[in-house]
């Protein structure tokens, strides 16, 4: 048996790369979304598995909750506010995309929210712009298990 983690990321993953968004990408899942700036040149879209939580519904039973991020990465040149809106944009779409969507990989998930995270509150990581002109922008997607 695959861990849920796993099962829900990949069926993110899979979700993502069969559907058409504004920009092309292949979304993978991944523990560390760490690349060298070179790679960024190019669009990344990665899925990571966050957290976990099971807790009691009834007798004998739990329900579990997972969290993954979806991270939209890329270098950018100074002051790009173009290139920038661009990501951000798509960011919204995968976000928008997502919400209420069943997974066709995992169809026992259950979009219940998504959110900033710390770091990143107005949607993407204000330090990686200014430190190393990289776009990093992240949301949290979470999912109920039925």
């Amino acid at each position: 048996m695959t861990a849920t983690f796993i099962q829900i990321s990949d069926a993110i993953a899979e979700t993502l790369n069969a559907a058409t968004f504004s920009q092309a990408f292949t979304s993978q899942r991944t523990y560390q979304p760490m690349y060298k700036l070179e790679e960024l040149k190019t669009l990344h879209v990665s899925i990571v598995p966050v957290r976990m939580d099971k807790e009691i519904i009834g007798h004998n039973r739990t329900g579990r909750t997972v969290a993954v991020d979806v991270c939209v990465q890329q270098q950018i040149s100074a002051q790009n506010d173009t290139l920038t809106d661009s990501l951000l944009t798509l960011q919204e779409e995968i976000d928008t995309f997502l919400e209420f969507l069943e997974l066709p990989a995992m169809q026992n998930a259950q979009w219940m929210k998504s959110e900033t995270i710390a770091g990143a509150e107005a949607g993407y990581a204000v330090e990686h712009l200014d430190k190393f002109q990289c776009f990093t922008g992240i949301v949290r997607i979470t999912y109920k298990i039925r």
